[in-house]
């Protein structure tokens, strides 16, 4: 068995725990953007919240490629 397999495998015994880390992120990806909308751009959050946007973003890309790659890795 390739390293490659084994990493997979074991990162597919997490996969609900990434499911759930998924949905907790979506849901603070949502309350950004409603906070988002209500902010004044001349407002010093208005930074912070652009920050937020980007880290959740990345966040919300890496733990779906996660999964992406476990539902492959199952198949």
């Amino acid at each position: 068995m390739s390293f490659r397999s084994q990493f997979w495998g074991v990162v597919n015994t997490y996969r609900s725990i990434l499911v759930m880390f998924f949905g907790i992120v979506l849901v603070l990806f949502v309350l950004n953007t409603f906070a988002f909308v209500h902010l004044d751009p001349s407002a010093d959050t208005f930074a912070i919240s652009l920050l937020n946007f980007g880290i959740l973003g990345g966040l919300l890309a890496a733990t779906a490629f996660t999964l992406w790659r476990c539902r492959r890795h199952r198949m």
